[in-house]
């Protein structure tokens, strides 16, 4: 009878070994994943300041157009061409680099966007001015 006790304890014993292992190596798991995911946080915040200072930059670039844009409107009050030029210069520089951020065939849409936008508010204030 003790025989089979002592099998019986030594069978518990090795379930418990193994569950023990079990759970030692789902704590593993879980401090891999928490590194992965740790990573992917420093990445993301990387990318978004890199989106922070593009949209600054733009956001300072738009305000250099329009200065340009004003400084062109004085010098040549009788030819909107330059006018229309610089805007669609502008207009696709401002969207092309939001497009940059968001990969190069996105970018390509958001600079021909950019400058057809560009185009229609130089047109849009030649017809205002003309008036």
């Amino acid at each position: 009878m003790e025989l089979k006790n002592n099998e019986v304890d030594l069978h518990i014993l090795r379930e418990r070994s193994e569950i023990i292992s079990k759970i030692g190596q789902d704590i593993k798991d879980l401090g891999d994943i928490s590194g992965m995911l740790s990573n992917m946080i420093h990445e993301q915040g990387e990318s978004i300041n890199n989106v922070l200072e593009m949209t600054q930059n733009s956001a300072d670039n738009t305000v250099s157009g329009v200065n340009d844009l004003k400084t062109a409107k004085d010098m040549t009050p009788n030819n909107l061409n330059v006018l229309r030029n610089i805007a669609i210069v502008v207009g696709g520089c401002v969207l092309g680099s939001v497009g940059f951020i968001l990969g190069p065939f996105i970018g390509l849409s958001t600079v021909i966007a950019g400058a057809s936008l560009g185009g229609a508010t130089a047109y849009g204030v030649d017809k205002i001015i003309k008036k």
